[in-house]
């Protein structure tokens, strides 16, 4: 039966009640629940099993938080990698501006537009070639969101090149970033609004953590117009640690692990058009490994266009326009975006999503 209270803040009337605003959770692969919830999460009700009981309900709802948050990133804890290649170096940081050409960018990633809350994620940032030092520099901020839990991210990259060969290099890249992540109790999915998680006040921690790569490439420097093969390694999260919210009654205990990423590929000209397959594989503990394949073609100072196909069932069409002209100051505007579709395979729930990119490139 209906309450005779007032609806209260951050709710929505339900057949059950009143009911905080939030996306119903995605369907679990195979029927079970997420694998990536440690701690005490691991021994609690799914939160796709029904009836939920009072006694679990605040674990419950955290377990529903992480649950979305892993599933919106192919079961990971770390941001979905981007079909748009030059932000690559966030994930491997021995692929910071590996040519001569500084970059600042910004992408912005909706997922699944039939769920309120889905998942989106927000880049903002820059690459840096000395040119005289063999060596390059990088920055990001991320904002990654999935229901009532945000990471906030903030890192900074360095690769050191190495020559190889004539004219390829072999890069050593590192990477540090500090870490926010942050629980809103007013965005929790319950049919109970006087649950104590949700009277309580917001969770919020701090995590700092480090990566390494390394990245090969067979041409380098202002070679870019060469044809070339590349091949990158990189891992995330070194310091695995144990991520606490909420309360000391109603806390959720999520450990952060270690994740590999790889990366194989190569460009192929034919005049002033080139066509680049490629592959990006993810790993993370417990699951099976995913992968993209990528075949991205431009005309140089023109256009571009890509197809990407994932193992989880997504395929993704891309294209964008590359502005010139003296407003540019001799560099260049990257303007693109990409649509993609899950049909649902391996666990992940069906939907469209999209994605926009912007970035200005400048050949030093």
């Amino acid at each position: 039966m209906r309450p005779e209270a007032p609806r209260p803040p951050g709710t929505r009337e339900s057949p059950s009640g009143w009911e905080v605003w939030g996306a119903p959770p995605p369907s679990p692969p195979n029927g079970q629940g997420p694998a990536s919830i440690g701690g005490d999460l691991e021994r609690v009700c799914s939160p796709w099993q029904a009836p939920l009981t009072t006694m679990n309900m605040k674990r419950t709802i955290l377990a529903s938080v992480f649950s979305v948050l892993s599933l919106g990133l192919g079961a990971q804890q770390l941001p979905q990698h981007s079909a748009f290649n030059s932000a690559g170096f966030i994930w491997n940081p021995a692929m910071t501006a590996p040519w001569y050409v500084m970059e600042v960018g910004a992408l912005h990633r909706q997922q699944w537009l039939s769920f309120e809350q889905a998942p989106q994620t927000s880049i903002a940032y820059g690459q840096f070639p000395f040119v005289d030092f063999s060596m390059s520099a990088g920055g990001f901020l991320v904002r990654d969101k999935a229901g009532p839990l945000q990471q906030t991210s903030v890192g900074l990259t360095y690769a050191y090149q190495l020559p190889v060969g004539s004219d390829g290099i072999l890069a050593l890249g590192i990477l540090a970033t500090l870490n926010q992540y942050r629980f809103n109790v007013y965005e929790a999915l319950t049919s109970q609004p006087d649950d104590p998680l949700l009277l309580g006040s917001d969770g919020s921690a701090f995590l700092p953590n480090a990566g390494a790569g390394l990245y090969y490439a067979t041409a380098s420097g202002y070679n870019y117009d060469d044809n070339y093969f590349f091949l990158g390694v990189g891992v995330n999260q070194l310091l695995p640690r144990n991520l606490i919210l909420g309360e000391a009654n109603a806390h959720a205990d999520f450990r952060r692990e270690v994740h590999g990423n790889a990366t194989i590929g190569g460009r192929f000209y034919q005049g002033y058009l080139f066509v680049e397959p490629s592959l990006w594989i993810n790993y993370s503990p417990n699951i099976p490994l995913n992968f993209a394949l990528q075949l991205n073609f431009e005309l140089e100072e023109v256009f571009w266009g890509g197809l990407v196909y994932s193992n989880d069932g997504t395929l993704g069409v891309q294209g964008g326009a590359i502005l010139t002209g003296s407003i540019f100051q001799d560099g260049y505007l990257r303007v693109g975006a990409m649509g993609t579709y899950n049909g649902g395979t391996s666990g992940r729930t069906p939907g469209l999503g999209y994605e926009f990119f912007l970035a200005y490139q400048f050949e030093l």
